[in-house]
């Protein structure tokens, strides 16, 4: 499975690829924070899945902050363009693993944005549920939507730093070699 993996992505990781990728996913990204400031009572920088954590009094509030029409448009971004940005960045992530590492550490290594992105789509789903599901309390599910986000982050922050690291092997290597 991890052969056939890294073998689509080598495959999928050209250049002109990469670069669509780049520009969708800050497509995406300019497009989710637009429609959360036309939607939101203030400004929506500081939405629980864009810190590192949160604690549920925190989404409790920001939720309460942002109002029950803005609540309903984050639950339809996090169920839409917020589902679309981790297919996104599996893509551009694992194609660059894919292409710059060196293949025995870039078959393992292209699962980590896969992992990420399963992190991202749960916490999508868990933060969604708690929009729509509002009622002004702390809610027992914030504490692992919380924790997804920060997970997602991590893997995500690991993915970039074992691309640097594996590219830099791959270049070591190649240098011993000729």
């Amino acid at each position: 499975m991890s052969d056939r993996l890294h073998a689509s992505l080598v495959q999928f990781g050209s250049w002109q690829r990469v670069g669509l990728l780049c520009v969708a996913c800050a497509a995406v990204f300019a497009i989710r924070h637009l429609t959360l400031l036309h939607g939101a009572k203030l400004d929506p920088r500081d939405v629980p899945d864009a810190r590192l954590w949160y604690t549920a009094a925190d989404a409790r509030d920001y939720l309460d902050l942002i109002g029950p029409d803005a609540r309903g448009v984050y639950a339809v971004i996090l169920l839409t363009a917020d589902v679309l940005m981790p297919v996104l960045y599996v893509a551009l992530l694992g194609g660059l693993i894919a292409r710059f590492c060196t293949p025995g550490f870039g078959r393992w290594w292209v699962w980590v944005p896969v992992l990420a992105a399963a992190m991202d789509v749960g916490e999508n789903v868990l933060l969604a549920y708690l929009c729509v599901t509002f009622d002004g309390s702390v809610a027992a599910l914030t504490p692992l939507a919380a924790s997804l986000t920060t997970a997602k982050w991590g893997l995500s922050a690991a993915a970039v730093f074992g691309l640097i690291l594996g590219a830099l092997g791959r270049a070591v290597v190649q240098r011993k070699t000729g």
